[in-house]
């Protein structure tokens, strides 16, 4: 079970970016949520692994279904996370994954829908963390940049079945980088916004001008669309904050 979950583990990291060596994050504000909504998902373990799926609703449109036990582990973790320093989605996911004190119910989030079931998971936890509804328009406003830049790499890449997964996924790159303002571990990157959209413009026009099989009336139209959801991103950037996000969200997850 090992190798093959190091053997899954590479192929998808094949489609992801370099990955950021971003610190754990404690918070450091009295933003405590209240009892019933973090960390006491169930008063006691269950027993088994029930076959009795729950849900669990991040937003209207993005929920998971899983059984108790598997939930209830994953509880335990987060408030352990708590005490150590939230990690980068990506980190966490491994964190999990690979500690053996949940071996149990690993099983439930090693394949590529059950890492979409932890993603959105720990994005629950953190949104119970971050306020749900005190940030609701920078959540948005996130969640939209976050999915252009998944729409633009697939766009380019012809799409895939990781990009679908990452339209679930980033809803954890939201509430992380919202954990990040909120507690002002964030650090403005040395990038200007001009520059990060110039490398943006300059990456995606190297991948259709060096596709051969594209013909030149295709490559004009993939240059249109690709330079119109470049345009959006860049009309969507209105904070530093969001840009440092943005490019972070792009370095971790998109290898081009």
């Amino acid at each position: 079970m090992k190798y093959l979950l190091l053997i899954a583990f590479l192929v998808f990291a094949g489609c992801a970016g370099k990955h950021t060596d971003e610190k754990a994050i404690k918070i450091v504000t009295d933003n405590t949520p209240p009892a019933d909504t973090v960390s006491t998902a169930f008063v006691a373990e269950p027993e088994t692994v029930d076959a009795d799926l729950t849900t669990i609703n991040l937003n209207d449109s993005t929920e998971v279904k899983c059984n108790k036990l598997a939930l209830y582990n994953v509880d335990q973790w987060f408030a352990k996370s708590k005490e150590k320093g939230f990690l980068v989605p990506y980190k966490a996911w491994e964190d999990f994954i690979f500690d053996e004190k949940y071996k149990a119910v690993k099983s439930e989030f090693t394949s590529e829908v059950g890492q979409d079931d932890f993603y959105v998971l720990y994005a629950y936890f953190l949104k119970k963390v971050n306020d749900s509804d005190g940030y609701n328009a920078e959540r948005d406003d996130l969640v939209r940049l976050y999915h252009k830049v998944n729409q633009l790499c697939a766009l380019s890449s012809y799409g895939g079945t990781y990009y679908g997964h990452m339209q679930l996924r980033l809803n954890a790159y939201t509430e992380y980088s919202l954990l990040k303002k909120i507690n002002n571990t964030y650090k403005p990157g040395p990038i200007s916004k001009t520059g990060f959209i110039t490398l943006l413009r300059t990456k995606f026009e190297k991948i259709e001008d060096g596709d051969p099989a594209t013909s030149p009336e295709e490559k004009i139209k993939l240059k249109k669309e690709l330079n119109s959801i470049i345009g959006d991103i860049s009309s969507l950037i209105t904070t530093d904050f969001q840009l440092n996000e943005t490019k972070l969200f792009f370095e971790d997850n998109y290898r081009l």
